[in-house]
């Protein structure tokens, strides 16, 4: 464990003497001196990633236990958030309760996307539901964040062949919804 973080500080030193180097010519030499202390942003935003997806997991199972168990999602959201911040419990369960309320809305959406729609029960159609829930319904989230979150699930629960698929139907209906925004079906929400 030692030896791999000296071989990581090791190669980010080079690279900011390489960094250095090409500096030299006359770029600000204050930028080398951030490089090198800076860590791999990678961990950084894998952290911080994790973190938004625990949010989505937590939502992800409220919604399957609301189909797959029958029960009601307040009994069981708050065990499933017990170790959320309160901003990214207030996020899980306004996606929960969101995708609870426009199911049928989200479904239609899928079901024109896709040629033989996953289980209404399953968990890709869950995952593809809050995904979309994400992009149509719910503001101020990045379509970058909600189609890659949405991957990262499917990845979660071991359905890998399937991470294609929910890329691609999340990517073409955020180009859709970019060129002419889809309109939510007040009708088919429920209360």
């Amino acid at each position: 464990m030692l030896s791999s973080k000296l071989t990581s500080l090791k190669e980010s030193f080079l690279a900011a003497i390489s960094y250095n180097n090409c500096l030299k010519l006359g770029g600000p030499s204050f930028l080398c001196l951030s490089y090198a202390i800076v860590p791999p942003m990678g961990k950084q935003q894998k952290t911080h990633h994790n973190k938004h997806l625990h949010a989505r997991k937590a939502a992800l199972e409220g919604l399957f236990t609301v189909f797959n168990k029958k029960q009601q999602p307040e009994g069981t959201f708050a065990k499933l958030s017990a170790n959320l911040s309160p901003r990214d419990k207030a996020f899980a369960y306004t996606l929960l309760q969101e995708t609870l309320r426009h199911t049928l809305w989200l479904d239609a959406q899928i079901q024109a996307q896709m040629q033989k729609p996953f289980p209404a029960e399953s968990m890709q159609q869950q995952i593809l539901r809050l995904g979309l829930c994400q992009l149509l319904i719910l503001g101020g989230i990045k379509p970058y964040a909600a189609i890659n979150t949405s991957v990262e699930l499917i990845k979660m629960y071991k359905f890998h062949k399937y991470s294609g698929v929910v890329n691609g139907v999340l990517r073409h209906i955020a180009r859709t919804h970019e060129k002419t925004p889809l309109k939510l079906n007040a009708a088919s929400a429920l209360p």
